[in-house]
């Protein structure tokens, strides 16, 4: 049997080059063909991140030939960014109605943002598609304790999960977050956050374990990213008048963190900062560089000796901390297409598979910002 769909076959010569761009064009493949799809925000806020994540992705599959068995593995990197950076939902939506309407699709990657996420999901999981999410770390996806009402099954039309992700759950990062600001002897702390829905639910978390390790939170708001940094400035005195010796922020790198983080800093200059992962990204690191001493960010663990060897003899740069996120994604779904054995081209008995792979061990690490990105404080035991 042979089928017409979107495809970009890729041979061995050019698997670590990739492919990319949403309008592929149409041609015939046979049917012992796969295609693994990646969707992330190519431009703008993120990109460098995004570039080391699909760079990742890109590695794995060539360690493995591009074939497993009898079957061809191809792989199309999306980019759901708006033309001015950053995902955008419209974009997101049709990365994901591309894959799931792809017959050979066997895997999704992405999203990174847990608002991509909650847009794509409720497509790839319909189409019976595994999506395994290199970045989003939102707890409701997958039912942990962040979860909201009826999370994560309205997520699931099909009713059978489909979804895995590579970071910990917020539960484990807020725990790490919470955890900084004790060790540096913060007693009065406030948490704010962007105004997701996905934001607040973080920093609900962190607020949690604060209020558990007998640290009084003393201030919560949800601030409005304001380019005429009015809302940052109020939210900063706030800040201040509440007592607080230390911040707790969600957000995410288009929540213009580094102007809200400067505006505290000008406020209090003796105020202490811990932000969560989505925020660990080199271009923010160097924005934050004003105030790097005074902040800590929770992230990935850096990658291992090894990974960064190969990364770097590909691609002639060091890995940044997403990198190997982005390549145990791959590497994971090929071991799943693997472990399905004969059923290998079959969405359900890979997606079975995935599911029933150990957990990835979650690991964090604390990162601080500067000039030159982000450095490296400490690992953090794995969970």
């Amino acid at each position: 049997m042979r089928l017409r769909v979107l495809s970009c076959a890729l041979v061995l010569a050019a698997l670590v080059a990739g492919c990319g761009g949403s309008t592929p064009e149409e041609t015939e493949t046979p049917d012992d063909a796969l295609t693994i799809y990646s969707s992330l925000p190519l431009q703008g806020p993120g990109a460098e991140r995004s570039r080391d994540i699909v760079d990742g992705e890109k590695l794995a599959l060539a360690a493995s030939g591009g074939r497993i068995g009898p079957l061809t593995i191809s792989y199309r990197s999306l980019d759901d960014a708006g033309p001015e950076g950053g995902w955008k939902p419209d974009e997101t939506v049709d990365a994901a109605r591309a894959a799931a309407a792809d017959v050979t699709t066997i895997a999704y990657l992405g999203d990174f943002e847990a608002g991509a996420t909650a847009l794509s999901l409720p497509t790839t999981n319909a189409a019976g598609v595994l999506q395994v999410s290199p970045g989003t770390s939102y707890d409701g996806f997958t039912g942990g304790r962040g979860a909201g009402t009826g999370e994560p099954e309205k997520y699931e039309p099909s009713g059978a999960r489909t979804y895995a992700r590579i970071p910990p759950p917020d539960a484990a990062q807020a725990a790490a977050m919470a955890a900084v600001l004790d060790e540096h002897g913060c007693r009065r702390a406030a948490v704010l956050t962007a105004e997701s829905a996905f934001e607040v639910s973080l920093g609900e978390l962190v607020a949690d374990v604060l209020a558990r390790r007998g640290v009084r939170v003393a201030h919560t708001e949800q601030v409005r990213a304001d380019p005429e940094l009015e809302a940052h400035a109020d939210a900063a005195q706030a800040v201040v008048d509440a007592g607080a010796r230390c911040v707790a922020f969600a957000g995410t790198i288009v929540d213009e963190p580094a102007s809200l983080l400067e505006a505290l800093r000008a406020a209090d200059p003796a105020l202490r900062f811990v932000l969560p992962m989505g925020l660990a990204d080199a271009e923010l690191a160097r924005a934050l560089a004003p105030v790097a001493e005074a902040t800590t960010i929770v992230g990935p663990p850096p990658p291992s000796t090894g990974f960064a060897e190969r990364f770097a003899e590909e691609f002639g740069r060091q890995p940044g901390p997403w990198a190997q996120y982005g390549h145990t994604a791959m590497r994971r779904v090929l071991e799943a297409i693997e472990a399905a054995g004969e059923n290998g081209n079959d969405r359900t008995a890979v997606t079975e598979s995935y599911l029933a792979l150990p957990r990835p061990a979650e690991d964090l690490a604390l990162w601080q910002p500067g000039p030159d990105g982000l450095r490296l404080e400490r690992r953090l035991p794995a969970t």
